[in-house]
């Protein structure tokens, strides 16, 4: 016998019920959280929320649940604002309700309570500026950015800040929490700034606060040189380090050690924000190695300034000028010229080689090439490239008193080499003779002139070079030809043509009055569909490239091209494995060679293999395999096909049709 017990439906029950906190506010949101059970399943839940033991509700929930469950959690919201306490202590007394899906409630016994305590908001706000830090140094005029931050208990509703009573900085605020950033210039008078914070609730309290600023004159930086001492005597063209210190109220960004004469700058170099930093994190002076500069002669004649210039962060400059008696250098520099070393013929708008060596006691600055008429007249000459190796070699003497040595003297020497650029102004003047010399100068009044070489104005002899790059000298008929030609001349070319076989025939290319040093064809395109390379008389072309430089020196560059018969491509199986024996059902590997004379770039290689058992297909066969192409008259798309001879096969015809096309046929052997 089976005994089966049946119990009536429960009704649900409220388990527990938490808030999101233990007190609120006026204006905040209550959360609740609540669990309900039921032996069969909870469907929906209802809140009544009644204030300081009132009999009418002032909040009326339900919530229908779509998913019943024997256990369910959910979680109610109370928007306190929406019913309109006052900024007082209240007492919330929620009652909840579940229900089950035989509509029956929790609340039989009396509903669920649940109590919510609201207390008074009687504190103002937190507020404060946290950028710039309270008692920090600002400048007068200085732009500012101020940042801020409030929070309250409840709701904030208004920020404001005042200086001397005027406000500065006002806001609507509607949030508990909230941070903001204006910007505010800093008075131009004053030793103190004074900023007075309010901030204000939604229920008036308010909190006041005051911020206090140090309020000072922002001055240029200070410079102060180190070395070398103020009054110092130099001679021109010594070398020297300038040292100085560069410091500021607020930051540098930038100091520039400086030599400038008459508003042009002779010598700069530039620390930026990061360097300067750094010397003064390590506690070391910024300095600048510098040679002292020729001092002009003559009464009211700008003299040469040494010195530091320095920028702040605010765009203040400060300058600090050194005071340095510079002295002549009365000792030229020597300079000899090793190259040329003879006579030479230069042609105009070419360059030709220079090099050579000096020394001096202090140091030599220009290197000027110069050209010297029979008339006395000097032309200046540009530098086409420069380079130069400057050193300092100490002269060393026993020390007469001690160990060791003394150092009696020090002198500059100079190894140098370039290329000097002959002016095609001076196609004028070809078949004359000048003297080349080269000036040398230090940085004083000094200066040395090398001896004269004899330099002659040749005229442009040389005609243009002319490079046929392709086509190669042989092609194929099936070939899509293109010239690539280069064309260069050494002073300016002014003319090119470029045809087939005869100089009457239109040209490919051709272009008159230019002026360049180089010409580079490409893509010149040349028609072979006339030639046929099975005729002699026929199969073959010259290209020619003509060019004239301005001098009206002509070249000719021709290129006979003999075109080519296209042979058909040539297949090969190489590499069979197994080589002699095969078992059926084994795997057999080949490769297949794919040999032509000739493919075009736009073109990829194709081969059609057939596998076939019939013996006799080597070369000393009689299958003699052949290579064909089957033209569907519909699409006319051309397919390959193989023929192989069987004899074998006389009389028995057949075919074997794949949708429509055929794959293999038998006929006539």
């Amino acid at each position: 016998a089976i005994v089966v017990a049946v119990s009536g439906d429960a009704p649900p029950q409220i388990v527990r019920v938490q808030s999101n906190r233990e007190g609120y506010f006026a204006k905040d949101t209550v959360m609740l959280h609540v669990q309900a059970r039921d032996d069969r399943g909870v469907v929906a839940l209802e809140t009544e929320t009644f204030v300081d033991g009132g009999a009418t509700s002032v909040l009326s929930q339900r919530r229908d649940l779509s998913i019943p469950a024997a256990n369910i959690q959910e979680n109610f919201s109370i928007d306190l604002d929406s019913i309109g306490l006052s900024n007082a202590a209240h007492v919330l007394r929620v009652q909840i309700v579940a229900i089950d899906n035989k509509n029956q409630r929790s609340d039989g016994t009396g509903p669920y309570e649940f109590e919510v305590q609201v207390n008074p908001d009687t504190k103002g706000p937190l507020a404060g500026i946290s950028k710039p830090v309270q008692g920090s140094r600002l400048y007068h005029g200085e732009n500012i950015l101020v940042q801020w931050k409030a929070v309250d208990e409840s709701q904030l509703a208004q920020i404001d800040m005042r200086v001397g009573g005027a406000s500065i900085y006002s806001a609507a605020l509607d949030e508990a929490s909230k941070s903001g950033q204006f910007g505010y210039s800093v008075p131009d008078a004053g030793d103190e700034l004074l900023i007075t914070l309010t901030a204000s609730d939604v229920f008036g309290n308010q909190s006041s606060t005051e911020w206090h600023y140090v309020l000072d004159e922002d001055v240029p930086p200070v410079i102060s040189i180190r070395s070398p001492a103020q009054g110092s005597r130099l001679v021109e063209g010594e070398p020297f380090t300038l040292t100085a210190s560069v410091t500021d109220n607020r930051k540098v960004v930038s100091a520039e050690f400086f030599i400038e004469l008459d508003g042009q700058t002779l010598f700069s170099k530039t620390f930026d924000e990061e360097d300067i930093a750094a010397a003064q994190d390590a506690a070391r002076y910024l300095s600048a190695g510098m040679r002292v500069p020729h001092r002009p002669e003559g009464a009211g004649v700008a003299q040469p300034v040494i010195g530091v210039r320095a920028t702040d962060d605010a765009g203040l400059v400060a300058e600090a000028v050194l005071d340095l008696e510079m002295l002549d250098d009365s000792e030229p520099p020597r300079i000899t010229l090793l190259t040329p070393d003879a006579p030479f013929k230069v042609t105009p708008g070419t360059s030709f080689s220079v090099e050579g060596q000096g020394d001096d006691n202090l140091y030599i600055g220009e290197l000027i090439p110069v050209l010297i008429d029979d008339q006395g007249i000097e032309t200046q000459l540009a530098w086409a490239s420069l380079s130069r190796e400057d050193r300092v070699e100490t002269i060393q003497v026993p020390n007469p008193d001690a160990f060791g040595s003394v150092i009696v003297g020090r002198r500059f020497y100079l190894d140098f080499k370039g290329r000097v650029k002959l002016p095609a102004s001076f196609f004028d003047r070809v078949g004359e003779t000048f003297s080349f010399i080269l000036k040398a100068r230090d940085y004083g009044i000094n200066e040395t002139k090398t001896p004269g070489i004899d330099l002659t104005i040749r005229g442009d002899e040389q005609g243009p070079e002319i490079g046929i790059l392709e086509p190669g000298k042989e092609v194929f008929e099936s070939q899509l030809l293109a010239a690539h030609i280069t064309l260069t001349d050494d002073i300016s070319l002014a003319s090119y043509r470029v045809y087939i076989d005869d100089a009457s025939a239109a040209p490919l290319e051709e272009a008159t009055g230019l002026d360049t040093l180089t010409v580079e064809l490409k893509g010149i395109d040349i028609d072979l569909s006339g030639y046929d390379p099975l005729d002699p008389q026929n199969n073959h072309f010259s290209l020619v490239a003509e060019a004239v430089d301005a001098a009206g020196n002509a070249a000719r560059e021709v290129l006979v091209v003999t075109i080519l018969e296209d042979q058909p491509p040539l297949l090969t199986v190489v590499d069979e494995q197994p080589v002699d024996r095969l078992l059926k059902g084994e795997l057999a590997f080949q490769t297949i060679r794919y040999e032509d004379d000739y493919l075009g770039t736009d073109l990829l290689p194709k081969y059609f293999p057939v596998y076939t058992s019939l013996k006799g297909i080597g070369a000393e066969g009689a299958r003699d395999p052949t290579g064909h192409f089957y033209t569907n008259p519909d699409s006319n798309i051309s397919l390959p096909y193989v023929t192989l001879a069987y004899p074998e096969g006389e009389g028995l015809p057949g075919s074997l049709f794949i949708k429509g096309s055929p794959y293999v046929e038998a006929k006539n052997g």
